[in-house]
């Protein structure tokens, strides 16, 4: 494959720019949420924790950074208490 150099020099600029980033989604994430992480590297605990609000809903009791991770404990409707993490850098979440 022979590219020139105005092909090269734009296939470069999209491969680092935040939009190859949002192109790759990873499942579960909203647009919204991969464009924050491309622009600004991390989420805050805020955001981590409307992640985890929006997949198990109920009310967030308590946000805790821990290493690369956010630890939310959430009160779910039914009453029962769980413990998520969610990736700072990625957004993926997790059950502690």
């Amino acid at each position: 494959m022979s590219f020139t150099r105005p092909s090269l020099l734009i296939s470069l600029l999209l491969a680092l720019s935040p939009v190859a980033a949002i192109a790759e989604q990873p499942s579960g994430l909203t647009y919204e949420t991969c464009l924050i992480i491309a622009q600004q590297g991390q989420l805050s605990a805020q955001q981590a924790a409307d992640i985890a609000q929006k997949q198990y809903g109920g009310r967030v009791l308590k946000i805790k950074p821990d290493g690369k991770v956010y630890r939310i404990k959430l009160l779910l409707d039914s009453g029962r208490v769980i413990q998520v993490t969610v990736d700072a850098y990625s957004g993926q979440l997790g059950k502690s």
